[in-house]
């Protein structure tokens, strides 16, 4: 009879647990209670996207995005306000200065989107200092971090950067791929 219920809605439990030691990898600790399986970190966001957005609501992103992240930002009708990039990733004051003024504006802005690792389209990787600042700065303007880390285990030039979840646990959400790892 088992075999004819429903699963977790979750993902199975054993694959959840292989998730945690997968991210591990990367420096995350994480329990498998907390792990959703998805088809990919594309309906991760939108799931994301789903349940912290309302039409019109504000969402910061870098400049350039992954068009994926923006169509899908579109698809719930919010706004997205690009932060500007320099060659060590997404760039702190700039960030502070765009959510201040749309805030300052009467808009509600609730989250910063961000590719840390290879950027997509860029390709630029946040330096592990500039991570520090960036999670600095959103939890001064209390604001909740995506990160979209689809490249993370790419990295060909030694271990890999600590994540933002691994930096600030409670204030990112994440996701990750296996896309790009196990079938590029």
């Amino acid at each position: 009879t088992v075999v004819m219920q429903y699963g977790s809605g979750q993902g199975e439990p054993e694959m959840r647990k292989h998730i945690c030691e997968v991210m591990a990898v990367e420096g995350l600790v994480a329990d498998p209670d907390d792990v959703t399986v998805t088809c990919g970190s594309q309906q991760g966001l939108d799931l994301v996207t789903r349940i912290f957005c309302n039409p019109s609501d504000v969402i910061m992103a870098e400049s350039p995005a992954y068009v994926g992240a923006l169509n899908t930002f579109a698809s719930y009708q919010t706004e997205v306000i690009h932060v500007d990039m320099d060659d060590s990733g997404l760039v702190p004051e700039s960030l502070r200065e765009k959510v201040t003024a749309a805030r300052q504006d009467g808009k509600s802005v609730k989250f910063l989107y961000t590719v840390p690792n290879y950027s997509n389209p860029s390709g630029i990787s946040q330096s592990t200092e500039r991570r520090r600042e960036i999670l600095a700065v959103a939890d001064e303007l209390d604001l909740l971090v995506v990160e979209d880390n689809p490249y993370g285990l790419l990295n060909l030039d030694g271990d890999p950067l600590p994540t933002l979840k691994s930096m600030d646990p409670d204030n990112v959400v994440y996701l990750g791929s296996f896309s790009k790892t196990f079938a590029p």
